[in-house]
Parts: C-alpha cells; sequence; structure tokens
C-alpha cells in the first residue's frame, strides 16, 4: 500500500487505481512511460501545464493530485454505485458533512433544481413546459405531484 505524501505517490496510486501502465498514462499524455516513472518516484515533476490533462487521464481531481487534499483516490470507487467521477465523489463528501435534517433540505432543493432545468431546457428545445397542460409535455415516468 502507497502513501500519499508526495505528488508521485499521488500520481501511481490513481494510475494504478484507473487500471493504466506507465505506458498506457504515458501515451495518453504524449509523455514516454519513462517519464511517469520520474513523476511516479519523484525524480522529476510533470509540467504545470500538465497537471489538468493528468488529473483527467487518471480520473482524480487536480487538487487533490498537487496538494493531496480533497477526496482520496479510494473514495472513487463505491461497492453498490461503481466508479463515479470526482464530481459525484465531491458531492457526496459534501453531503456526509451535513446533518440528517441537512440533507434531506439539500435533497428537497436539488430536486427543484432538476424540475427547473428540466422545464427550461424543454422551453429551449421547443416543447411547451409541463405546466402548460399540452398532452406529452411531462416526461415519461414522472407522477403529477402539483
Amino acid at each position: 500500500m502507497h502513501t500519499n505524501s508526495t505528488i508521485g505517490a499521488r500520481i501511481r496510486t490513481a494510475r494504478e487505481r484507473a487500471g493504466q501502465t506507465q505506458a498506457e498514462l504515458g501515451k495518453a499524455l504524449r509523455v514516454t512511460g519513462q517519464s511517469v516513472q520520474a513523476w511516479e518516484t519523484d525524480k522529476s515533476m510533470p509540467r504545470q501545464s500538465r497537471f489538468g490533462a493528468l488529473a483527467d487521464a487518471l480520473g482524480v481531481d487536480a487538487e487533490w493530485l498537487l496538494l493531496g487534499e480533497d477526496l482520496d483516490v479510494t473514495e472513487y470507487e463505491d461497492e453498490d454505485l461503481g466508479r463515479i467521477s470526482h464530481a459525484e465523489g465531491s458531492f457526496i463528501n459534501l453531503l456526509r458533512q451535513l446533518t440528517l435534517d441537512e440533507q434531506l433540505e439539500a435533497r428537497q432543493k436539488l430536486e427543484a433544481l432538476l424540475r427547473d432545468s428540466r422545464s427550461r431546457r424543454k422551453r429551449r428545445s421547443g416543447s411547451p413546459p409541463p405546466s402548460s397542460g399540452t398532452p406529452g409535455a411531462q416526461e415519461a415516468g414522472e407522477d403529477d405531484q402539483s
């Protein structure tokens, strides 16, 4: 098991979690596998301009990669959810910091946001909004709870 105390250790941990070899990661970033190996052993560092692409290729947050803060790579795997994106993992981490009552309130606000978003998308696509009373305006599987 690796400690994630250095950038190189975090790159290695994330690469192994992603199931990539050093050569595969290097190819994705247009560098050699030897460059990746040097990063992982802290003999050299990726260029600053490459950190965003490196984080994307590894499926981790650039902040975590650089600073070791935010989500740990191990939190990207969930027995029920499978592999989740960083944005989803960040959101789950935020929810875990809330009390149960706050989580329920957040859920209600998210559901309202989703309804508003769906309505805006329908208006932009030329479909009448769900409240228009037009047959077929309501999405399949949604119950009218007005």
